[in-house]
């Protein structure tokens, strides 16, 4: 039996008491986007046409039903940040990516936070 997604699950949950684990509020993740910082991988989970509507700059489009079958896509050498517009599917993902060994962060409030935060969106 592959004990790979057990020992994700335990080091997801292993987060879960200070949520440092696998979340960053916005606040502080905007100032590293914006840099550039870390080579970061953003996934926008949101489906492809609230994507193209508008998105962080940067950001690749892997709507939450298509995530497991496009895990491939994802980097695991590389931080991988989650956004949506709720960060409750925001958290399915992240959860999803963690199992399966991807350093994966939940963004707190995700493409709404980033507006909010005066972040600029790119659309299509």
């Amino acid at each position: 039996m592959d004990t790979t997604p057990c020992e994700g699950l335990k080091n997801f949950t292993d987060g879960l008491t200070d949520n440092s684990g696998y979340m960053i509020e916005m606040a502080q993740a905007k100032p590293k986007i914006e840099a550039g910082e870390d080579d970061l991988f953003i996934i926008d989970i949101r489906s492809e046409t609230s994507y193209k509507a508008g998105h962080i700059p940067g950001s690749v489009s892997i709507p939450l039903r298509e995530l497991v079958d496009k895990l491939d896509s994802v980097p695991k050498d590389r931080p991988v940040w989650v956004v949506c517009k709720m960060d409750a599917m925001s958290a399915y993902a992240t959860m999803i990516l963690r199992t399966h060994g991807y350093p994966a962060t939940l963004v707190l409030g995700g493409v709404p936070a980033w507006a909010d935060a005066g972040g600029t969106l790119e659309t299509a």
